[in-house]
């Protein structure tokens, strides 16, 4: 067998120019995957960050979802709470409105009693004001009296002086004058002493 030494010089120098092809593709690849090799672990590490910060953030949202169920359950209790306060409120503006309408009740009852006690006043002047008139005409009819017994006895004493014995005669008609004249009258013990009577008169109030 004959080897054809010219196409192997050929197909060599075609083998060498390929393999410096490939090691340049080689070296190239190399540079890629240590490229990419770096931005991989770079991935890595952010994959890492953002995997901790998410299991934070899910701690986080566990967290939130307990609070929200805390504070759920809180809202129903303070809407509980709040139906009874609506409801006690409900109640006190009833009571308030019974107590406005017995304050308004008291208000008239105490204006008529005022009105009857302003006509019991007036009443109450009118008779203080009768009572002095008659109280004043007692004691005038007093006075006079008073004064008809001076007189008697002044004429008994004249009478005793002048004319001793006339005097039992003139006493007996005297007396019966006397008796007469005081029938509408308080009665004197000593027909020769005055009447004396206290009037109290109190001004109305």
């Amino acid at each position: 067998m004959t080897l054809d030494i010219k196409n192997l010089s050929g197909d060599l120098k075609s083998m060498k120019s390929q393999n410096q092809d490939l090691q340049l593709e080689n070296s190239n690849l190399r540079d890629r995957s240590s490229k990419n090799m770096k931005e991989i672990e770079k991935l890595r590490l952010e994959n890492t960050k953002l995997a901790n910060q998410l299991k934070l953030s899910l701690e986080e949202n566990c967290k939130l979802q307990k609070m929200n169920t805390n504070m759920d359950i809180e809202n129903k209790q303070l809407t509980t709470q709040n139906e009874a306060l609506i409801l006690e409120n409900d109640n006190i503006n009833k009571e308030l409105g019974q107590l406005r309408k017995k304050i308004r009740e008291l208000r008239d009852l105490n204006e008529k009693y005022c009105d009857d006690i302003n006509c019991l006043r007036s009443e109450n002047e009118r008779m203080y004001g009768e009572r002095a008139m008659l109280e004043g005409r007692i004691k005038r009819g007093l006075n006079q009296i008073n004064e008809i017994q001076r007189l008697n006895k002044n004429l008994e004493d004249e009478l005793n002086t002048k004319q001793p014995k006339f005097k039992s005669s003139i006493l007996s008609e005297q007396y019966l004058t006397t008796s007469s004249s005081s029938k509408n009258t308080k009665k004197n013990k000593n027909p020769n002493s005055e009447f004396n009577v206290e009037i109290n008169f109190e001004p109305p109030k």
